[in-house]
């Protein structure tokens, strides 16, 4: 099930982690042991993504049994950013099924002099 509005604000240039729980559609953890996962920074939706994150580089499941995974945004990932960007995350179980997990907004501010 799709978490629609997951908007975000950060600084330019900051490190940032996100920490998600993945539910079924009945609101409960699923599990995602040996589950993939992709978040994705881009302009707009449809757009060719700015920044990927997969599992193994930026994406960990943290606790994958409760279904916890936490993506990292390093400060050199949104250094040269600023504005109003489209972030995603899409996880695929093991037999191959893709969902989107969330959609929202990503406000990158820019560093002040």
């Amino acid at each position: 099930m799709t978490t629609t509005a997951q908007n975000l604000t950060i600084w330019s240039g900051d490190y940032k982690t996100i920490t998600v729980t993945i539910n079924d559609e009945d609101g409960v953890a699923q599990d995602i042991t040996d589950f993939t996962a992709t978040y994705v920074i881009a302009n707009h939706a449809g757009d060719t993504a700015i920044i990927t994150k997969e599992v193994g580089d930026g994406i960990v499941l943290t606790t994958p049994g409760s279904g916890i995974l936490t993506i990292t945004i390093d400060a050199e990932d949104t250094a040269t950013l600023s504005g109003i960007m489209y972030h995603e995350l899409e996880i695929t179980d093991t037999s191959s099924k893709a969902a989107t997990a969330f959609v929202g907004a990503l406000t990158i501010k820019a560093e002040s002099a």
